[in-house]
């Protein structure tokens, strides 16, 4: 149950969802948000990224210990369950009662969307964002975007 648990909260942080349907999984959503600090936001990426550094396909470019690892998930088990029981329960209750499980996943998506604007925002991370450019075929851009009838940006 736990690496169930873990999959559905690191899919909803970072994976594109439905959005609530209803006034109790708004409220849910609402109540999460509101309820998260920047600490929180930043306790989430770094859950984000050490799960995602555990991949056999990019470990290599981690250096992650087994004791952070631990530490990082532990200490989000705790938030999550603090939001959902503690901060949040009410509205977790309806929601889950009238919504079902989903609205649980759809409020963690957008907390998820919160605490990467937290990293996408760093100077260190808007750089190497901006690396991109550096190989990026513009000419061949602005042509599909002529292509689509769209106006292309001017380089």
């Amino acid at each position: 149950m736990k690496s169930l648990l873990g999959a559905v909260l690191l899919a909803a942080a970072i994976m594109p969802g439905q959005a609530s349907a209803s006034p109790y999984g708004d409220d849910l959503t609402k109540c999460i948000v509101g309820h998260t600090s920047e600490a929180d936001n930043l306790l989430l990426a770094k859950w984000i990224f050490v799960a995602m550094s555990a991949s056999s396909k990019i470990k290599d470019m981690s250096n992650v210990s087994a004791a952070q690892r631990t530490e990082v998930n532990l200490s989000t088990s705790k938030m999550y369950n603090r939001l959902i029981t503690k901060d949040c329960r009410a509205e977790t209750v309806a929601a889950l009662k009238y919504d079902g499980q989903q609205s649980l996943e759809s409020a963690f998506e957008l907390l998820g969307k919160v605490a990467m604007q937290t990293l996408m925002g760093d100077p260190g991370v808007q750089a190497n964002l901006s690396g991109l450019d550096q190989a990026f075929d513009k000419q061949a851009f602005n042509a599909m975007m002529i292509e689509a009838g769209l106006k292309p940006k001017t380089p």
